[in-house]
């Protein structure tokens, strides 16, 4: 539905697109409709966790942006990483929610290099569990830190 809006908003059922040349843009549009796919899927209990459902739109919407212009998608992150650095000396990290920086974009960056990272290599999946850097591991050895935990894995998950 177009609006007398500078933005666009996602609802649980409908989207609201203001009527200017950046809000009809594609990328916007696909921002958007992935706010309906994803959305769906993962709804924030609080404000807190908007990076959740922020990142992952923007992390498509650069996918996009990257098909589209015939970009790598490594191309089109690397800005995005220099930006994300400015992003959190203003504004803080996308989980740390500040209600006075609230809709930073903060939460739209950091959280699409987080996707980008799981995407390529951060992390990748093999027969036997998760690995780092297409490593193998057995699926205990990447959980995460518990409570009172260094973060550091034993010496039989390292090697």
């Amino acid at each position: 539905m177009l609006t007398a809006s500078d933005s666009a908003m996602e609802t649980q059922t409908l989207l609201t697109m203001g009527d200017n040349e950046y809000v009809r843009s594609q990328e916007v549009i696909v921002h958007e409709l992935v706010h309906q796919w994803y959305g769906d899927l993962v709804t924030p209990t609080d404000w807190r966790d908007m990076w959740m459902n922020e990142g992952m739109t923007m992390y498509l919407q650069l996918v996009f942006r990257a098909e589209q212009t015939g970009q790598s998608i490594d191309g089109v992150m690397a800005p995005v990483r220099r930006y994300d650095q400015s992003l959190r000396k203003e504004a803080g990290p996308p989980g740390a929610y500040n209600p006075a920086m609230f809709g930073s974009s903060n939460v739209y960056y950091g959280p699409a290099l987080m996707w980008n990272a799981l995407r390529t290599g951060w992390a990748t999946r093999s027969s036997g569990g998760w690995s780092r850097s297409g490593r193998s591991s057995t699926p205990t050895a990447t959980r995460p830190a518990t409570s009172g935990s260094t973060g550091s894995r034993s010496r039989a998950a390292r090697s």
